[in-house]
C-alpha cells in the first residue's frame, strides 16, 4: 500500500508532509466583525485537498476487510485512518500471534475446495505472515500445499517429490488443475480407497508426516 501511494504522490496526505491547507482566508479582528453576519467561503485549496483526502479514504476502506473496516468508523481524514490501523491491527505483533498464524497455515486442508481456492488460502495466509516479517520459500509452500491434499493425490505428491528441481508455484498450480480434472474424472475404487487410507494412517503412526 506505502508502496502504491509514493508511487502516485499521494503518501504526503498518510505521513503529514502534505497537509490540509486553511478553510478560510487569514482575517484581522476588523474583517471578522464584517463576515458576522455571513458565510465565510471556504478557499479552493482546502476544497481540492479534501477531495482528494476523500478519494483516498475511499481507497482504504476498499482494501479493509469487514473487522478491519470497524477501526476507522468515524474517522476525518486518511491520515486519521492510517494511525488508527497502525495502532489497533499491526503494532500489537507479538510471538505468540506468528505461532497462532504459522500453525493455521501448516493446518489449511483441502478438504471440498478445488484447488485454485485451497492454493489461495495458502497465499493469503503466507502473505499475512509476510506482512509480520516471516517468509517462506516457494519450495515450503508446495511442500505445505501437497500435505494437505487427500489421498486421491497422493501419486501425483510423489511425482512432485521426485523431482529434482524446485517446482515454479505457477507450474504446481498448473499441474495440480490437470490432477484434479484427472481425479474428479476418475473416481478411486472402494476398496483401494480403503487400502490407501489404511496405508496413509500407518505411514503417519510411524513418520508423523508424510
Amino acid at each position: 500500500m506505502k508502496m502504491m501511494l509514493q508511487g502516485h504522490g499521494i503518501m504526503g496526505f498518510i505521513d503529514g508532509s502534505n497537509p490540509c491547507p486553511p478553510q478560510y482566508t487569514a482575517t484581522s479582528t476588523h474583517s471578522v466583525i464584517i463576515y458576522e453576519s455571513f458565510a465565510r467561503p471556504e478557499l479552493d485549496e482546502f476544497k481540492v485537498w479534501k477531495m482528494h483526502d476523500h478519494a483516498l479514504m475511499l481507497l482504504l476502506t476498499a482494501t479493509l476487510s469487514s473487522s478491519a473496516i470497524s477501526y476507522v468508523i468515524g474517522s476525518k481524514s486518511s491520515q486519521e485512518m492510517w494511525v488508527r490501523l497502525q495502532n489497533k491491527i499491526f503494532l500489537p505483533i507479538t510471538r505468540t500471534s506468528i505461532i497462532t498464524l504459522k500453525t493455521d497455515l501448516y493446518n489449511i486442508k483441502k478438504g471440498s475446495d478445488s484447488i485454485s481456492q485451497y492454493l489461495r488460502r495458502i497465499i493469503e495466509a503466507r502473505d499475512a505472515l509476510s506482512i509480520l516479517g516471516v517468509t517462506f520459500p516457494n519450495e515450503d509452500i508446495v511442500i505445505i500445499a501437497l500435505i494437505g491434499h487427500p489421498v486421491d493425490y497422493n501419486t501425483f505428491k510423489c511425482v512432485i517429490r521426485g523431482r529434482e528441481n524446485v517446482i515454479s508455484l505457477e507450474d504446481f498450480h498448473a499441474q495440480l488443475l490437470t490432477e484434479e480434472a484427472i481425479v474428479d474424472c476418475v473416481p478411486m475404487p472402494p476398496f483401494l480407497s480403503a487400502v490407501v487410507s489404511k496405508s496413509e494412517i500407518k505411514g503417519k503412526t510411524s513418520f508423523g508426516m508424510y
